[in-house]
């Protein structure tokens, strides 16, 4: 949908024309990286502020696009959030999310779920695709567009970017390399050239208030 990729790509490419504020829900130090970043390449319409997802500081009917991406697995309360969402979009603006989804099956929901918090604390939960499209429809968001699709993953680059311990990235590898059926289905592990890779899948919506 080129209309889809258009708008979310205005909204995260480094030369938004229009004056956009951003936040994440990480530390201040991160922040400051990431201005330190835009910044170094000349970008000077966006500002940064660290504030709760669940709770954003802004005022209602404040924006005309809201965007996250590949966060609100981290994130305590992710219907309150869609719902914030809703509340500081302007009528008639747009959200654009990412986020991982789990299968439907629920067994495999609470291994992948397990595996990810077993590398990352900080994993509170991935929902199913239908239970991030019952946040949007109980936000009273109007979905015009949900992709589902998965996204590969070097095993190694993946335990690294949380720099766990030896013992502990020998058992995630345990975990995918002897994962149950459903699982292994989901998660897809493969090794190419000597390398493990597997796959995470993720949901794409746009919606409209």
């Amino acid at each position: 949908m080129t209309d889809l990729r258009d708008l979310v790509k205005r909204q995260f490419g480094l030369n938004a024309e229009r004056y956009v504020r951003s936040y994440d829900h990480s530390t201040q130090e991160m922040l400051d990286a990431a201005e330190r970043f835009v910044r170094g390449k000349g970008v000077r319409n966006i500002t940064f502020a660290e504030a709760d997802a669940c709770d954003l500081p802004f005022g209602a009917a404040e924006f005309d696009l809201v965007t996250c991406r590949v966060a609100p697995h981290h994130f305590p309360d992710c219907a309150r959030f869609t719902r914030e969402m809703t509340r500081v979009l302007k009528p008639g603006g747009y959200v654009a999310m990412i986020d991982n989804v789990v299968p439907e099956d629920r067994a495999a929901d609470e291994y992948i779920n397990a595996f990810e918090k077993f590398r990352d604390p900080s994993h509170v939960r991935s929902f199913t695709a239908n239970e991030w499209l019952k946040f949007f429809s109980d936000a009273r968001l109007e979905i015009e567009t949900a992709e589902v699709f998965r996204k590969a993953r070097d095993f190694e680059a993946w335990a690294g970017l949380q720099t766990v311990s030896g013992e502990r990235k020998a058992e995630l590898r345990r975990r995918l390399e002897h994962a149950p059926p459903g699982v292994a289905e989901a998660l897809g592990p493969e090794t190419r050239e000597g390398a493990l890779f597997f796959y995470l899948a993720e949901i794409l919506i746009l919606a409209r208030r």
